[in-house]
Parts: structure tokens; C-alpha cells; sequence
């Protein structure tokens, strides 16, 4: 799980610059969903300058590739709109990170273990279904 290697990718025919840092990848087992397979994805946070969306896309990938596949897509309007006017795409932070878990409980439910900022941690589901990212030392929520 090392650094991304782009320095700009291309959405809606802009080139949106990729900040450079440690790739923030989450490891997923089972099938949650049929359509996402099992294994690690990359998770990311594109920004308008005003607002942001978090997307994921299996490791390795263009940090574009899962912005770009919101076009047209019913329920993603609201996300290509930022991902049209984008101005940066980074590595998701923690907080992005639970943000999503948070938000995507099929999914989140086979997240198991996840490096944020070079830090190895565990995703784990609390009794108010919510989720944290907990080191050895201390958790982050």
C-alpha cells in the first residue's frame, strides 16, 4: 500500500490535479455487493472548492476512474456536479473514511482492515452501527 504514482487525472475533459501522499485503501471480504468484488480499494475524496465527495475504486486504479463512472448515473447528480467542477482529487482522510462507512452499511460490513496516512488500523462496527477506525494505541470517530 504505497504511494499513487498520478499527478492529474481527466474528468469531464478537465485535467484535475491528484495530490500527492500515502493511498488511503480499505480491504473488503465477501460479497456485499455482487458488483464489487472482494479485495482492496483505494478510497478518495474529490473537491470542488466547496464541497466534496468521497468514492472508491478497487487498488491501483485512476483516482479518476469512479468520478468518472457518477455521469449519468441516477442518485450521483450531485456528485458529478463537483466532480465537473473539481478542483483537487486526494487520498480520503479518517473522518472521509467513517464518513462513507457510515453511509454505505452493506458495503461497510465487509470492511476489515484499512491504511490511513501510512497508519495500518481495523474497522470496526459499534453498537450504534456506526464505525471507528482503531489503532493499538487509540481510535479515531
Amino acid at each position: 500500500m504505497a504511494e499513487h504514482t498520478m499527478d492529474t487525472t481527466t474528468i469531464a475533459g478537465r485535467v484535475v490535479p491528484v495530490r500527492a501522499g500515502p493511498r488511503t485503501v480499505v480491504t473488503f471480504v465477501g460479497n456485499c455487493d455482487p458488483a464489487d468484488p472482494a479485495g482492496d480499494y483505494d478510497f478518495w475524496i474529490i473537491s470542488d472548492g466547496k464541497s466534496g465527495c468521497t468514492g472508491r475504486r478497487l487498488a491501483g486504479n485512476d483516482p479518476g476512474d469512479r468520478f468518472r463512472m457518477m455521469e449519468g448515473k441516477p442518485g450521483y447528480e450531485k456528485a458529478w456536479a463537483v466532480a465537473c467542477a473539481a478542483v483537487k482529487i486526494a487520498p480520503a482522510s479518517a473522518e472521509h473514511l467513517i464518513s462513507w462507512l457510515d453511509s454505505h452499511p452493506n458495503e461497510a460490513a465487509c470492511a476489515t482492515k484499512c491504511r490511513v496516512n501510512s497508519v495500518d488500523m481495523q474497522v470496526v462496527k459499534l453498537s450504534n452501527s456506526k464505525y471507528e477506525l482503531q489503532t493499538l494505541s487509540k481510535s479515531l470517530s
